[in-house]
């Protein structure tokens, strides 16, 4: 009688035991699976399917030296705004949302490059189009078989070539190298260069600025040389800016006689004069200064009281070279 009270006490607590495990079990899983992160947990991990990579904070891509990122034509790379060094080679377009960097290596980008802050590179060549709404400063050689359009200063230590597209720079250019475009260079600003050479294309210089050369070296234009000439219409008497060299100053609304007095003469320095108003202009050099074949000695005075006459003066140590002379431009001592 004990034994068969033994044997179901047993079976009683066995069945209740399964029933505990049973209910443990059925709380303890879920309706569905967790999907991991991958099979290691770690902060670079490819979401399920292995359709994307995702680094997480913390994570990092290293293309170690001798490997190569290859990038390839229809492909998108996007950067917030982020550094990239080493060896970069990139076949399809690079977009960056922010500002880019990159080394000491060289970097070549075969389609567009946009980018919509500031451009800063060691080395870069670019076989198509660049595209930068900020300043680029490249410590190295600019190459760009594309167009470029820069839409602040580009500063470039070394040269700067363009194979087939034209380059525009809304503000100043500045290289201590060469410049080598074989189709258009188009500046609103200043260019300053060691040496420039187009080949086909054309200069097109906005406003009042120049091409100035850092070391007096050439400036070779096969095409067009383009620039917009600065006007200074001046109805009283004006003293005139060595800044305001290559301009035309016209007289147009001048109610009396007027007296422009010259900067010291100098090299490189010109300007014109045109008379608008048939009150007399007078041209008064500085003390020392002499304006040849108008005047007779230094520091003398030209002038001229007759609508629509004309000259222009180029400046040489302590003389003014008169040409383009139309009318008659007296001595008046």
């Amino acid at each position: 009688m004990f034994e068969n009270k033994n044997v179901q006490m047993a079976v009683g607590v066995g069945v209740a035991l399964l029933l505990v495990a049973g209910l443990v079990f059925a709380l303890a899983t879920p309706e569905e699976e967790p999907v991991p992160r991958s099979g290691y947990q770690t902060n670079v991990y490819t979401e399920q399917g292995g359709d994307k990579l995702v680094v997480a904070s913390g994570g990092e891509i290293e293309v170690q030296s001798g490997a190569t990122m290859d990038v390839q034509s229809g492909a998108t790379v996007g950067l917030a705004g982020g550094t990239i060094n080493g060896n970069q080679t990139i076949t399809g377009n690079l977009t960056v949302n922010g500002t880019a960097s990159w080394g000491c290596s060289d970097t070549t980008i075969e389609n567009d490059l946009t980018i919509s802050d500031t451009l800063t590179a060691n080395a870069g060549v670019f076989t198509d189009t660049v595209d930068v709404s900020g300043a680029a400063t490249l410590n190295s050689t600019l190459d760009v078989d594309g167009a470029t359009t820069l839409n602040s200063t580009l500063d470039v230590d070394g040269n700067i070539s363009s194979g087939t597209g034209a380059v525009t720079v809304t503000d100043s250019v500045n290289i201590t190298g060469a410049v080598d475009c074989d189709s258009t260079l188009n500046v609103d600003g200043a260019v300053t260069v060691d040496s420039l050479v187009v080949d086909n294309g054309s200069i097109t210089l906005e406003n009042s600025e120049t091409i100035s050369n850092s070391t007096d070296g050439d400036v070779f234009v096969n095409g067009e040389l383009l620039y917009r000439t600065n006007v200074i219409s001046q109805s009283a008497d004006y003293t005139v800016q060595a800044a305001d060299s290559g301009s035309l100053i016209i007289t147009t609304g001048a109610g009396e006689a007027t007296t422009h007095t010259l900067p010291t003469a100098a090299a490189g320095l010109s300007y014109c004069w045109y008379v608008g108003e048939a009150y007399s202009l007078t041209l008064d050099a500085a003390a020392g200064d002499t304006i040849l074949h108008l005047t007779d000695g230094a520091g003398q005075r030209a002038q001229n009281a007759t609508e629509g006459d004309s000259v222009c003066l180029y400046g040489q140590t302590s003389l003014w070279i008169p040409m383009h002379e139309v009318g008659t431009w007296e001595d008046i001592n």
